[in-house]
């Protein structure tokens, strides 16, 4: 028996939430607010998020979910990394060194008296939109083969990432495709020859400011000027190289994996691409084409674009919460 879920995605712009009944993967309730931010301002806005949010609570047992953008991971006891999260505050380290568990549990513990909620999921918001937008593709029809790889890149305020199987499980006569993540996700440190790293050259801030403009702004690709169209030709070029080594498993990382982690992501050539870049229509597509193009591989690549990334994120975060019932 499933329980109720709010989902709380914490992102660099925008905080969103929804809740979602037991015995269901879809959204009752859905709600954003902008992001302020420091720890506090933070905190004040997943409070209101949940006030709200569990106003709509049936009755049943409920449990949390959030999604927080930075460097940090179980095996480090939730703890932020340095130099994380500064997107989230306007002082430097503001973030360091915190143990976001703790930090989420205070929330929920000010906001009920009794019976708090129990904390059930806390991840990478990257990992979280990687999982939704894989289940979601499922739910349309989208069919995976038993061990493809996968992977995630979501440019948004910075670059989110996730890497991970597709597996199918047989259990009691019932065949199930689940998506098993490896390695601890992160993208957004890999070496480039320059010695700059992804996120410098591929989130959304960055390709805004290599076009000059908010991505908002544009809507079709005749809208760019000529050295706007030279500028967007060298962000895909530096996107593919990404794909690429990912794909040959040999990427370098300014934070090591171990040779077992590369190996596990080498061959993998089907990524879902999230942040602002995924979800700009005919766009996103020109940019989809281009990197066909550039693909150097015997192997076909599949690029699936998000759509709605923070729709994603807060399915993922329920489907995580309920992950022995998917």
């Amino acid at each position: 028996m499933t329980k109720d879920c709010i989902a709380i995605d914490v992102g660099g712009t925008t905080i969103s939430g929804g809740y979602y009944p037991s015995n269901t993967t879809r959204c009752l309730s859905q709600k954003s607010m902008p992001t302020e931010p420091g720890k506090e301002g933070v905190s004040n806005i997943m409070t209101q998020l949940i006030k709200d949010l569990s106003m709509s609570k049936k009755g049943s047992e409920l449990v949390l979910a959030i999604g927080f953008p930075g460097n940090f991971s179980q095996e480090t006891d939730y703890v932020v990394a340095p130099g994380s999260l500064e997107n989230l505050s306007t002082i430097p380290g503001d973030w360091e060194g915190v143990n976001l568990k703790d930090y989420c549990e205070e929330i929920v513990a000010a906001i009920f008296s009794s019976d708090p909620p129990r904390l059930a999921v806390l991840v990478n918001d990257a990992i979280a939109q990687f999982v939704g937008a894989f289940y979601d593709a499922i739910s349309t029809g989208y069919i995976p083969n038993h061990g493809d790889k996968y992977a995630f890149l979501g440019m948004g305020t910075g670059l989110g990432g996730g890497v991970g199987t597709a597996m199918l499980e047989k259990k009691d006569g019932t065949e199930t495709m689940r998506l098993n993540l490896h390695t601890d996700g992160h993208l957004f440190d890999i070496l480039f020859p320059d010695h700059e790293i992804a996120e410098q050259k591929l989130s959304g801030p960055s390709l805004s400011k290599r076009l000059t403009c908010e991505l908002n702004m544009i809507h079709a690709i005749d809208e760019l000027s000529v050295s706007q169209k030279k500028n967007l030709q060298e962000y895909i070029a530096d996107l593919t190289y990404v794909m690429q080594v990912i794909h040959d498993g040999t990427l370098q990382k300014r934070s090591e994996w171990t040779p077992e982690e590369t190996r596990s992501v080498k061959g993998t050539r089907h990524f879902f691409l999230g942040g602002g870049v995924g979800q700009k229509g005919v766009f996103s597509q020109y940019i989809i084409d281009e990197l066909q193009l550039n693909w150097n591989s015997s192997q076909s690549l599949s690029i699936i674009p998000v759509e709605n990334s923070k729709i994603a994120a807060l399915n993922g975060l329920c489907y995580l919460s309920r992950k022995g019932d998917l």
